[in-house]
This record gives structure tokens, sequence and C-alpha cells, in this order.
């Protein structure tokens, strides 16, 4: 760091801390992504099983009394929402970590060439709350990301420099979405495909 010299004590262990969240959250996020490929793949997998039935519905559908094709549309539709919602919620995790990731390089950047503010170090004393059940909360953890919605690890934002809570809050960090956009087309395409087997199909 080009201005070590004129580092304090507790600056410099501010700056350490940071770069074992930037290490943490590399690995995490790293991890998250897999998990996302894998429940893709999960997904993908049985949209082809699906579509590579011969007969539909098939035999093992039971006779309830009710539309073999509809018991099977509410069981394809049964099937994908869990696995849909841990592909959203893996994806969230790994943007979560991308932001963290960001805010952190930012800071670390930033430090590099002047040294941070007393107040910048003093820490966070409020908990943030993630509010899930807003409108765009809703659509971002099931359907599509929205930019501006909070994504804050389970340990919360107490405790931390207020600086990096203010960037973390505020930030927009812009470039992690087409992915998630992505896949949110390939599962509802996979879903949509599913069921159109599932009520048409021979």
């Amino acid at each position: 760091m080009a201005n070590n010299k004129l580092l304090t004590a507790e600056q410099e262990e501010v700056e350490k801390y940071f770069k074992v969240i930037l290490d943490r959250m590399l690995h995490y996020h790293e991890h998250k992504e897999k998990m996302t490929h894998a429940g893709l793949l999960v997904l993908l997998a049985f949209a082809t099983a699906i579509g590579g039935l011969v007969e539909w519905p098939p035999l093992w559908v039971p006779d309830l009394g009710i539309s073999k094709r509809l018991i099977g549309m509410m069981t394809v539709l049964g099937i994908w929402l869990p696995i849909n919602a841990y592909i959203r919620q893996q994806h969230r995790m790994s943007r979560m970590a991308g932001r963290y990731i960001d805010v952190t390089l930012g800071l670390l950047r930033e430090w590099a060439f002047k040294k941070p503010e007393p107040d910048d170090l003093r820490l966070h004393q409020d908990e943030a709350r993630i509010h899930h059940l807003t409108p765009s909360g809703i659509v971002d953890l099931f359907l599509f990301p929205i930019e501006n919605v909070q994504l804050i690890a389970s340990d919360g934002v107490k405790w931390y420099p207020s600086i990096f809570v203010d960037r973390l809050l505020t930030a927009r960090i812009v470039g992690r979405y087409g992915s998630g956009l992505l896949i949110g087309v390939l599962s509802t395409i996979s879903l949509v495909f599913m069921l159109f087997r599932a009520a048409f199909g021979k």
C-alpha cells in the first residue's frame, strides 16, 4: 500500500480485516456459482426427461378420478418450484458475495492512495434488515434479479466499518445481472415447455 507509513495501527488492522473478507467472499462466490450451475443442470435434465417420454401421461400417473394430464401438470410444477427456488437462492448468494467483493476492492483501491478518515472506520451499530416480501424482493427471489434489492450476508452488517456498510447498502453494483436474467429465462422456458408437454403431449 502506498501510504503504509501514514496508517495507524487501527487502520492497518481494518485493512487486514477487509482482506480477510475479500478472501472469504471470493471463495464463497465461486462455490455459489457452482451450486447455481448444478441446480440449472438438474432442471434442464428434468425438462429433457419430460420431453423424452414416449407416452404422456406416463403409466405411473395414478387414476385419482381427475384428468391424468392435470395430475401430470401439477407434478411438473411441484418438482419445478423447489428446483427453481434453489437455483434462484444460490444465485442471489453469489450476487451478494459479488457485491461484498466489489465494495471491498473499491475501498482497498482508495486506501492505496489516501488514508481512510476516522469516521470511515467507526463501527456500524445498527443492524440492517432485509425485507424479502416487497414486490421487487419477491421477483428477485423467485424470477429475475432486481438491481436495487439489498443483499446482505447472514451475519448482517453490525460491527462492520461504517464506510463499508454505507457502500454496501447504497452502491449500485452493475455487471452481475446478465447471468441471472439468463438463468431466469431458461428456468421459465423449461417450465412452459414441460407444462405444454404435460397438457398436450401424446
